[in-house]
């Protein structure tokens, strides 16, 4: 009777205290699930208006004429501006969301597809900084470096994809290694260059990237 009597004392005791740490419990399980809905929601509202943004798109790439020419980034703006403003908008309105980020890659993409590769860096780089994921960000590091060795800004594009290099993305590394020999060998780091095709053939053998590796390798001076 007394291992009773004590229990119930110690419930009557530290009931109070069990009652609140129970609601607490509950509350934050509650806040947790609400926080999950309303960001699953959200997600569906950036791949809505990315889906938007993307029809957009299309609908105004069609009614420019295949040969159609940009000399500036405001002839561009000029010809999608609805499409150009709604994939703005998708960044701005859900930051650091998939959706977000992909859309930043298209506007960069519609920049690099009429070489305009200045402008199209900046977009790469907001997508970089918008990245939701380690690949993400080493893809977007990959784009921008393209887009910066296209406008003769070698220093940059080497940083830019040895930067996507670093993050260790092992289906990237090939084409970043290769690519980081390229610029090298471009602005006249010959030594530099041989050292990255090397790294290729002894990290990636019996791969495609290798074989690069190898006839640039004996086709350097």
């Amino acid at each position: 009777m007394s291992l009773v009597s004590d229990f119930e004392g110690f419930l009557k005791n530290r009931w109070p205290a069990m009652v609140v740490l129970l609601g607490v419990l509950m509350a934050a399980g509650a806040g947790a699930t609400l926080y999950v809905q309303h960001k699953e929601v959200q997600e569906q509202k950036a791949r809505d208006a990315l889906y938007r943004a993307d029809v957009l798109l299309k609908q105004e790439e069609a009614a420019v004429a295949k040969d159609k020419k940009f000399s500036n980034p405001q002839e561009l703006q000029q010809s999608f501006t609805k499409s150009m403003d709604a994939l703005q908008a998708v960044p701005r309105n859900f930051a650091k969301s998939r959706a977000g980020f992909e859309a930043l890659l298209k506007l960069g993409d519609l920049y690099w597809k009429n070489q305009l590769f200045d402008p199209a860096s900046f977009q790469y780089q907001a997508a970089v900084q918008n990245a939701p994921k380690s690949f993400d960000r080493a893809l977007a590091l990959s784009s921008l470096g393209y887009a910066l060795e296209n406008a003769q800004k070698k220093k940059e594009a080497v940083e830019a994809f040895e930067k996507a290099l670093a993050l260790g993305e092992a289906t990237l590394q090939g084409d970043l290694m290769l690519s980081i020999g390229r610029v090298k060998e471009g602005t006249g780091d010959t030594a530099g260059a041989k050292a990255m095709y090397k790294r290729v053939t002894e990290q990636l053998p019996n791969t495609d990237y290798a074989k690069t590796a190898e006839t640039l390798l004996q086709n350097s001076h």
